[in-house]
């Protein structure tokens, strides 16, 4: 604590240079004349609020003083705090870069713990809801490796039905194969099942993530300064506010449900083809998948400029109309409503030019991933269909390869969605943090802020009226007034 001149701000410079890594915190009765602060360290926070209190002048004034009063040493508390916010800032390390944020809270949302909280304090997990959340998780990793494993299983199914059938020669060997057909049909039928089982059981984790996310960020949005809603954009801001929550819903089911288990079933692929078949057929079909991941990686890449193009002029677009709709007051009065219309037909020009280009780069996508993946099944069929002339497979082999190329084709005809998706996640999650990120009014670092109810907190407020004094009050008297107004009121009632 020391006291300022009252404009301590322009003749302090060592002070302005200090309020730049410090948050200044009220404190009640600091003594010395004119103005006081008392500061605080808080270690990598910015400065969140700044309080001056400034005396009341006299209409008298006041005589100078001779020597100027030391200033007053700091209380024990208030040591206290100083040495743990530089221990603290010692301590603490590097801040975390945006993605390690955005993994934060999507892992948050998957796996609720104390070892896994959000990176914002708006956004939190109802303690009771975490138990249920890591149960479904679990339950849907399960019901997933079932399905795959499922998936695998039907075309060895099939492939014995097939050389059964092939060799049958007694009349009773003739329910082999209709068994097996059985069971291919049942294994398809479960596998079936089991990704359905997935989806619903894990539905509630997700849903319950885009509510938490989003009553985070509209928790923050109202913490936010006045200046910032009189600034904002309504139209974007809200679709802002509904990708950035839906963000995490997108990038957990992606990612557990077509990144991890595509890349297990290639593993599982692979191994089947190199142990039954040789390495040449692991070899063709491991060129298959990176050709075509490659490609559709690079092409998608090529799409994500004009995919982004699209998504700005349609949010512009709705944006003019939330907008014009909400000052159509003003609208009439300035007699705007061509101008008003004349923006959004260009933001509608720029969707309908951006749509156009994006489906004719969709549809050479589509064409190249099929060329690359007719390809490398027509060489694995070859090498199959070689094998079954010398000898060394049979028909069932041909099925069998045939059947396991077109399980893979399934997931891989997601690739460029799933990579689509996943980067504009990233991208509606990054304008997400974007606001999330905007400083907070000043009183949520008070001593007397309750967060939880976003409202100040008064303990000690004592409003009953206080007895009317024995001596009369004197009508010249500043002081005198209060009283005098009660015993109008009183007198009144």
């Amino acid at each position: 604590s020391s006291p300022l001149p009252r404009d301590g701000l322009s003749e302090s410079p060592s002070l302005r240079k200090m309020l730049r890594s410090v948050v200044v915190v009220a404190r009640p009765r600091l003594p010395g004349p004119g103005a006081a602060i008392c500061v605080r360290r808080r270690p990598g926070g910015p400065l969140a609020s700044f309080l001056l209190r400034q005396r009341s002048l006299s209409t008298t004034p006041t005589p100078p003083s001779p020597s100027p009063s030391p200033p007053p040493s700091p209380s024990p508390a208030e040591e206290a705090l100083e040495r743990n916010g530089e221990e603290a800032a010692s301590t603490a390390g590097p801040a975390p870069s945006r993605r390690q944020k955005m993994a934060r809270l999507v892992l948050s949302q998957l796996w609720p713990s104390k070892w896994t909280a959000a990176p914002f304090d708006c956004i939190r997990t109802d303690p009771g809801d975490a138990a249920l959340i890591k149960t479904r998780v679990a339950l849907s990793a399960g019901f997933l490796v079932s399905a795959k494993l499922l998936t695998i299983l039907s075309p060895f199914l099939f492939k014995e039905a097939v050389d059964s059938l092939a060799t049958a020669e007694a009349a009773s060997a003739t329910m082999v194969p209709f068994g097996l057909i059985g069971a291919y049909g049942a294994a398809r039928l479960t596998a079936s099942a089991t990704q359905e089982m997935r989806t619903v059981v894990f539905s509630t984790v997700a849903q319950k993530a885009i509510r938490r996310v989003g009553l985070g960020v509209f928790r923050h949005l109202n913490a936010l300064p006045l200046q910032f809603h009189l600034d904002r954009n309504t139209g974007q801001l809200s679709r802002v506010v509904d990708r950035g929550s839906r963000s995490v819903n997108y990038l957990v089911s992606m990612t557990l449900f077509n990144v991890a288990p595509t890349t297990l079933e290639i593993g599982l692929v692979t191994s089947i083809l190199a142990s039954k078949f040789g390495p040449a057929y692991a070899a063709a079909a491991l060129a298959t998948v990176a050709a075509y991941v490659f490609y559709t990686a690079r092409v998608t890449a090529m799409r994500i400029p004009i995919r982004k193009k699209m998504n700005k002029a349609d949010a512009m677009a709705n944006g003019r109309v939330v907008d014009a709709m909400i000052n159509h007051e003003a609208v009439k009065y300035f007699c705007n409503e061509a101008y008003e219309e004349r923006r959004y037909d260009h933001y509608l020009a720029e969707y309908e030019e951006a749509a156009v280009t994006t489906q004719r780069t969709l549809s050479l996508l589509n064409f190249g991933q099929q060329a690359i993946f007719a390809v490398g099944l027509s060489t694995l069929m070859l090498l199959t269909a070689d094998d079954v002339l010398q000898g060394r497979a049979t028909v069932g082999d041909l099925v069998l390869v045939n059947g396991l190329l077109f399980q893979l084709s399934v997931p891989l005809n997601f690739v460029g969605t799933v990579y689509r998706e996943i980067h504009q996640s990233l991208v509606d999650m990054d304008k997400m943090f974007d606001l999330l990120e905007q400083p907070r009014a000043a009183t949520e670092n008070d001593d007397d802020y309750d967060q939880d109810q976003g409202r100040k907190k008064h303990e000690a407020a004592d409003f009953a009226r206080a007895p009317p004094s024995s001596s009369p009050p004197s009508s010249s008297s500043s002081a005198s007034k209060p009283a005098l107004f009660v015993e109008e009121a009183e007198r009144r009632r």
